[in-house]
């Protein structure tokens, strides 16, 4: 059985079995199938696990296995049991991609003018806002948190040095946290 996840994905899963000291192996099925493992002598004791998840669809991870009635169980003599194997499917927190086509230049005033363009996309929840780093130079070592802002894409830093020389990268943020660097601009201030 499978909770969650993308409309349609149904696996593979391997589902690996030990039944006494005589019968073990593995089916691999598709989630909402079933297999029926025969030749099990009566009152032997099965135990049923999935060592090895498939790989989870993007923007999805795999929860703990469960097994019903247990992961084991006792075949009674003349008959047969069935044991459910239920995998969860969780949405992962997606970070956006990174903003695009960062420009800077020296801005009407004082300062430096920053623009740039939304990522190609917002991850798993809308963009809140973007971060503004700066560093000193053509080539800094090291940046520092400028400006903290809401849903815009563009912002003028006015807390520069006249004729001094800035590199900035902005990252979108969203509830799951920071997307990766836009490119880096650099610009001397006016």
């Amino acid at each position: 059985m499978l909770t969650g996840g993308p409309t349609g994905y149904t696996g593979p899963f391997t589902i690996h079995y030990v039944c006494g000291s005589a019968t073990s192996g593995d089916a691999v099925i598709a989630a909402g199938a079933s297999q029926t493992i025969s030749g099990i002598p009566a009152n032997t004791s099965c135990t049923v696990s999935e060592p090895t998840l498939p790989t989870a669809p993007l923007g999805y991870a795999f929860g703990t296995p469960t097994f019903s009635p247990s992961a084991t169980v006792s075949v009674p003599a003349g008959g047969s049991v069935t044991v459910t194997t239920n995998n969860t499917l969780n949405a992962t927190p997606m970070v956006p991609s990174q903003p695009q086509s960062l420009t800077a230049v020296p801005a009407n005033g004082k300062g430096v003018q920053l623009a740039w363009q939304t990522p190609s996309s917002s991850g798993s929840s809308p963009i809140s806002g973007y971060n503004v780093y700066r560093g000193p130079g053509a080539s800094p070592t090291s940046f520092g948190l400028v400006a903290t802002l809401g849903v815009v894409t563009s912002y003028k830093d006015a807390s520069t040095a006249r004729g001094s020389t800035y590199t900035y990268f902005v990252t979108a943020v969203n509830a799951a946290g920071p997307s990766p660097r836009s490119n880096t601009a650099t610009a001397i201030a006016r």
